[in-house]
């Protein structure tokens, strides 16, 4: 059963059987994650040169949840109160098993010429903690063993696209960057910029640190320019069953190539799911794919992005589409690289949200 709570203390609760999402109205935290009542991930807040997102004042707050219950979204806005005004506004989306988030950094009067989006920490004792880091247009995993330290200069300025981590119990999370590789890494595209992250597996649990854009000579940076910056979060609860690996007995099953961000494939998509109503439906694929096309964004030329988010938004829409007349629809990804693969293979849980106050 999922429960929504909604606190007189201004902390937003979304609980989901073992696993809760926390999201505060207050400065001193962003996101958090708990599991069976132990906090296992948490966001901290953002910098903008040389202000701190603690300092900042809440402008809004506002708790969406979607006409049949199986989505509920949080919009929350804070702006520092002085010297540029810059203004943070930030977008959690909660479906099953899954928080897809986006950061939007609006530079007021002034000019942004560092931009440090909040560090990710991961509190206690975990089995094993993979990086997956995209660098030469492929992708590599790395094992982050315990005590160690890894940072974008040691592997080669490489872009850190996910964290997957596995404890004892059971749990497994990931959080991975969004579908806009190309916001990820602009600094490469920008004159006298540096992008850098450090990830550290210590004692208290692992510590990843980000910063977006760092100018080395500050006149360097574009006057008043925004920032847009997406990613997700997807775990997996002790108990909880995961998808077959192969189409089942009575699975419809279809099949698409290629990045899921492009038209056609979208468009193939969706008429899949609307002739095929009351169905179990599947569709298979090579799996999650980091695409160069700009027309995939709306944007000339070759632009980086991946299709993650893709996955994730269109499982939710076939099977709100297909809730109607008892049908459902999951993907077959053939490599599962990430966790959200998995996550995405599994049927979807039609438990809707119950909101509280």
């Amino acid at each position: 059963m999922i429960e929504f709570d909604s606190a007189p203390r201004r902390i937003h609760r979304i609980v989901s059987g073992q696993g809760t999402l926390e999201f505060s109205e207050k400065t001193d935290g962003v996101m958090r994650f708990c599991c069976g009542g132990v906090e296992r991930f948490r966001i901290t807040p953002a910098k903008i040169n040389n202000f701190e997102e603690r300092a900042s004042v809440p402008r809004k707050c506002r708790v969406h949840r979607s006409a049949d219950g199986l989505s509920s979204s949080i919009d929350v806005e804070r702006r520092l109160p002085f010297g540029s005004e810059y203004l943070l506004s930030r977008i959690f989306e909660v479906h099953h098993n899954s928080v897809r988030l986006r950061l939007d950094v609006l530079p007021g009067t002034g000019t942004i010429t560092r931009l440090e989006p909040g560090d990710l920490e991961f509190p206690g004792e975990w089995s094993k903690v993979s990086l997956g880091i995209y660098e030469g247009g492929a992708v590599r995993f790395l094992d982050l063993a315990a005590g160690g330290c890894v940072d974008s200069v040691r592997v080669g300025g490489g872009l850190l696209l996910s964290i997957r981590l596995l404890a004892e119990s059971g749990l497994e999370m990931e959080f991975s960057i969004g579908g806009d590789l190309w916001r990820h890494d602009i600094a490469s595209a920008l004159p006298d910029c540096t992008c850098a992250w450090q990830a550290e597996r210590g004692a208290e649990g692992v510590k990843v640190c980000r910063t977006t854009v760092a100018f080395e000579v500050p006149e360097s940076a574009p006057g008043r320019r925004a920032y847009r910056l997406k990613s997700c979060l997807v775990w997996r609860v002790p108990g909880e069953s995961k998808g077959a690996p192969e189409a089942e007995e009575g699975e419809t099953v279809c099949r698409f190539s290629g990045c899921l961000m492009s038209n056609v494939n979208r468009r193939a998509l969706r008429d899949f799911v609307r002739k095929n109503p009351g169905c179990r439906l599947a569709a298979k694929s090579d799996g999650f794919g980091i695409c160069s096309d700009g027309s995939h964004v709306e944007r000339k030329g070759q632009v980086l992005h991946r299709d993650i988010e893709e996955y994730l938004d269109f499982r939710l829409k076939a099977n709100r589409e297909l809730a109607r007349s008892g049908g459902s629809f999951r993907f077959l990804p053939a490599k599962k690289e990430f966790l959200a693969e998995e996550i995405v293979s599994e049927r979807f849980d039609f438990q809707e949200l119950e909101i509280l106050s």
